[in-house]
């Protein structure tokens, strides 16, 4: 009885195996389908945002986000995850709607700080840019006392980029430190 046990599961072994090996081309190929069309609907959102566009450019941001959750998966961290959620929140603050800017840019911001838990010390343009619209969303809904925090998050963030003091980690280690601006140690 042991024996067919044993043997049973080898053969299940060997027919999962063989399935799962078939099924590494097919998932393959599908995540480049994916990686194409996720690189034209990228393109096609960042045209429909830079015509100021905002509703089509909302349609095509939640088609690339859907498919950047299908490649690096649903519950993964990534960066161009954040990067989209923080454009979907700034076409809802185009369009006035601030309630759900502020959930999308909330959102973005909360997977920036779980990729960098020091994310204030994070040089990034794209991170800087979503702190000033969500100061901006703050603004609108007269909470000025976080509107000025995430103003002056991206200002420090933003002087970093001008002075070229990031490291190639897109750390800049003195925005912590504080002390007059242009100061040397």
């Amino acid at each position: 009885m042991a024996c067919m046990l044993c043997c049973f599961d080898q053969k299940t072994e060997d027919n999962v195996g063989s399935a799962a090996a078939e099924q590494v081309p097919a998932a393959s190929s599908q995540r480049q389908i994916s990686g194409d069309k996720l690189v034209q609907v990228k393109a096609e959102s960042e045209r429909f945002m830079l015509e100021k566009n905002y509703y089509d450019a909302i349609a095509k941001l939640e088609e690339r986000l859907k498919l950047e959750r299908e490649i690096h998966g649903k519950s993964t961290q990534h960066e161009d995850i954040a990067v989209t959620l923080g454009h979907l929140g700034e076409m809802y603050f185009r369009l006035e709607n601030y309630g759900k800017a502020q959930l999308f840019l909330i959102e973005s911001l909360d997977m920036w700080k779980r990729l960098h838990p020091d994310y204030t010390e994070y040089v990034d343009e794209r991170l800087a840019s979503m702190l000033t619209i969500l100061g901006n969303v703050w603004e609108k809904q007269k909470d000025f006392e976080k509107a000025v925090k995430y103003h002056e998050e991206a200002l420090k963030m933003k002087k970093a980029i001008e002075a070229g003091v990031a490291t190639n980690d897109g750390r800049a280690p003195y925005l912590s430190t504080p002390g007059p601006a242009g100061s040397s140690s």
